[in-house]
């Protein structure tokens, strides 16, 4: 009898201690899922405003064009400071 309280008071800690450690899983994903949420906010705000700034500009150029004509102007930049 003692034998199997025993198994049964251990399965019940078992049982508690992985359900500490499944909340515990759960609110770190809530956490990062509200993280996320809020950057996907703040970058739809960014490009909203980098819109805004170009207007009805178009390009034809790629988007390995665009960022080699950045670093090109960021190089331009440092060396004019």
């Amino acid at each position: 009898m003692r034998t199997k309280r025993s198994e049964a008071s251990q399965q019940i800690q078992d049982s508690e201690l992985k359900l500490m450690k499944f909340d515990a899983d759960k609110e770190r994903i809530t956490i990062q899922m509200v993280a996320i949420e809020e950057r996907a906010r703040t970058l739809g705000i960014e490009v909203d405003m980098l819109r805004h700034q170009v207007g009805d500009m178009d390009t034809n150029l790629s988007l390995s064009e665009i960022e080699g004509k950045i670093a090109e102007a960021d190089g331009d930049r440092k060396s004019v400071v």
